[in-house]
């Protein structure tokens, strides 16, 4: 009897302790299995540069498991091209697989990206957009007067490396050649997602083209053949779809100091030609393009940037339709 009791209790310790290696490894089980899983659905790290770029990668990266997509700080003054990176910004871009930026020498401080992480992928999306698309410094400002080209010149933007305008989301066909390439450079980086990226691209250019042509082309039957002065650079690219022509140029912005004389040949300039439309951002343009539209008669067009303010996936298409609505203030 006493054997039999020493068995029966050498048993059930055996079988409790194999219940807790079973309760044990099962617990070690779903917690790897867990965080595995977390690690999946967060192990391919997109940032981009601006939000225009950041918007058409919502599009591009819609439903695609494991992507997760973070916009760089944008600048609360100033232009883009004169952003400086925050402690932040670093933070984040230390945790990023591939850095998507608009391109055309729009980041200015894409060389110190390149230097603090040297094997961080780059997808520059202006690579898309083919050379006839863009506009060009030999295409800009044909009618300037001198003492403008001169003070022009002096506060030229860095972007504009090889006479190239980077506000290239400005206009619907260039914007899309850049989701294109965007979605195509992914589909090489993360080709597991590559049917992903190619599809969710097509379908939002189609959507862009097909919520937008209708009222671009109301805004060119409206305006085109008439002639404009443009107060912030990223315009022209709106004037060049509406066909309209671009007879001057004061690009603003809040460190823009613009002089009388330089006011006065650019009102000159307009009443020369004919000028009869203004196109101007309405933070820096205002007071600028009331001025001008009271010394001439001009009529007044805003157009919104996009460079500042948070977006969701939508965002470019409302936006643009209310640039071709066409927003006046005179």
């Amino acid at each position: 009897m006493k054997n039999n009791s020493v068995k029966k209790k050498i048993f059930f310790v055996l079988l409790m302790l194999l219940g807790i290696s079973l309760v044990a490894f099962g617990s070690t089980f779903i917690y790897v299995k867990y965080n595995n899983y977390n690690r999946v659905e967060a192990s391919f790290h997109i940032v981009t540069s601006c939000n225009p770029v950041y918007i058409a990668t919502l599009n591009i990266c819609d439903d695609v498991e494991g992507v997760t997509v973070t916009n760089l700080s944008q600048p609360t003054t100033g232009c883009l091209h004169e952003y400086q990176l925050t402690t932040a910004d670093m933070k984040v871009l230390s945790t990023a697989d591939v850095l998507i930026i608009n391109g055309g020498g729009m980041e200015g401080y894409l060389d110190d990206v390149m230097m603090s992480y040297p094997n961080l992928r780059i997808i520059d999306s202006s690579c898309g957009i083919s050379e006839d698309m863009l506009i060009k410094e030999d295409k800009e400002h044909e009618h300037e007067s001198e003492v403008m080209e001169e003070e022009e010149h002096e506060h030229k933007h860095e972007h504009e490396l090889g006479g190239v305008n980077s506000h290239t989301w400005m206009s619907v066909s260039c914007y899309c050649a850049q989701a294109d390439y965007i979605a195509s450079e992914l589909a090489l980086i993360d080709s597991v997602h590559e049917n992903f990226y190619l599809t969710n691209s097509m379908a939002y250019c189609d959507k862009i083209i097909s919520e937008l042509s209708a009222k671009i082309d109301e805004a060119k039957d409206m305006y085109e053949g008439q002639s404009a002065v443009i107060l912030h650079e990223a315009c022209e690219y709106v004037t060049y779809d509406l066909g309209v022509e671009v007879a001057g140029c004061m690009d603003l912005d809040e460190e823009r100091q613009v002089s009388a004389g330089e006011v006065s040949e650019l009102v000159d300039e307009m009443k020369e030609h004919g000028t009869t439309l203004i196109f101007a951002e309405e933070d820096y343009g205002t007071d600028m393009s009331k001025l001008l539209s009271k010394e001439t008669g001009a009529e007044i067009i805003y157009i919104k940037t996009m460079i500042r303010g948070n977006y969701e996936k939508d965002s470019y298409i409302d936006i643009m339709k209310e640039n071709y609505g066409i927003s006046k203030n005179n």
